[in-house]
């Protein structure tokens, strides 16, 4: 029915793919040069993060208790001595 040439096919398939790329190349260039490229300042937003942390830091009042005092900590090393000896 239809009879295609090797040289018609070649010559077809040459040209889609030279119209292919003229359209990927005008993409890249209408995209490069008529849109803005979206830049983030990432160190600016981590520098005021951190400066927030340090005030709340600063405004919290210095604990000088002990995190447990003497008692408390007698208590839970003889319930680990008594935890392990179990074992």
């Amino acid at each position: 029915m239809f009879s295609i040439s090797p040289n018609n096919f070649i010559f077809t398939v040459l040209i889609s793919l030279l119209i292919i790329l003229a359209g990927h190349f005008l993409w890249n260039y209408l995209r490069d040069n008529y849109t803005t490229k979206k830049t983030k300042n990432l160190i600016h937003g981590q520098i005021e993060k951190y400066q927030k942390i340090i005030e709340q830091i600063q405004k919290q009042p210095q604990q000088n208790e002990a995190f447990l005092n003497e008692q408390q900590a007698q208590e839970l090393t003889d319930d680990l001595a008594a935890f392990a000896n179990g074992l």
